[in-house]
């Protein structure tokens, strides 16, 4: 069984990735709130994958994710995010490949991300 936790304050987003994620073999769970709710959910259930906004309105992605590392070094991360060519910075993209497993730039095709998931599940 694949668990997977989705953090994002888009629910039309969150909507469409976690019907496109679900199967017999898959529980995907969705948070917009990352402070509290993410980190309880990182605190109380193991998941495999999480897919993270880097733009959270109440906590900076990155400093989630790190967290989430601490609270639970087995679980791979995609970050996911708008990145305009101005917004993306050498700093930036260091810290997204030194914290996450897969960078996802949005827009994405929904069918892309499943062959996405069973890559992930693939590695220790």
């Amino acid at each position: 069984m694949k668990n997977i936790l989705i953090v994002d304050d888009e629910d039309l987003l969150c909507y469409s990735l976690s019907a496109a994620l679900m199967r017999n073999d898959t529980f995907v769970k969705i948070v917009s709130c990352c402070k509290k709710d993410a980190l309880t959910e990182i605190g109380c259930n193991f998941y495999n994958l999480c897919f993270f906004d880097i733009r959270l309105p109440d906590a900076d992605g990155l400093d989630m994710v790190k967290a989430v590392h601490e609270a639970s070094p087995a679980t791979k991360i995609i970050i996911m995010s708008i990145m305009t060519a101005n917004e993306i910075d050498e700093d930036l993209m260091s810290d997204v490949q030194k914290n996450s497993w897969y960078f996802l730039p949005k827009p994405f095709e929904l069918g892309n991300v499943r062959s996405l998931v069973d890559r992930a599940s693939q590695y220790p």
